[in-house]
């Protein structure tokens, strides 16, 4: 009714309204970008999406993984990563340990002289 009193269709009408509400999703999307990104270099760049959605859950945000997932990606905020230590000697052999044939005797008059 309204629409033909001022001689504009009803899609032109709901297409500006949809214009109107982006702005505040814009903004509200950015807000979270910075908090996210906030998080992330707070944890020294190390938490991922889990964490990083732990983190703003606790903070009160009402947010999805996948969306923190996505806002990672679109500010390509990648976790760093660490190897687990892995150990290359294996001390606990049965094999027969060389013979100490120095015998802890000798008198050093230089360096690198025995």
């Amino acid at each position: 009714m309204l629409c033909e009193l001022l001689e504009f269709s009803t899609s032109a009408f709901y297409e500006w309204l949809g214009s109107q509400k982006a702005p505040e999703k814009e903004v509200k999307v950015q807000a979270l970008k910075d908090i996210v990104r906030t998080v992330f270099v707070n944890s020294r760049q190390t938490y991922g999406k889990r964490r990083i959605r732990q983190a703003l859950v606790q903070q009160g945000e009402i947010i999805g993984l996948e969306r923190v997932s996505k806002l990672m990606k679109e500010e390509k905020l990648v976790p760093k990563t660490f190897k687990k230590f892995k150990q290359t000697t294996d001390s606990k052999h049965h094999y027969s340990v060389a013979p100490n044939r120095m015998k802890n005797g000798f008198k050093v008059t230089a360096p690198n002289k025995v």
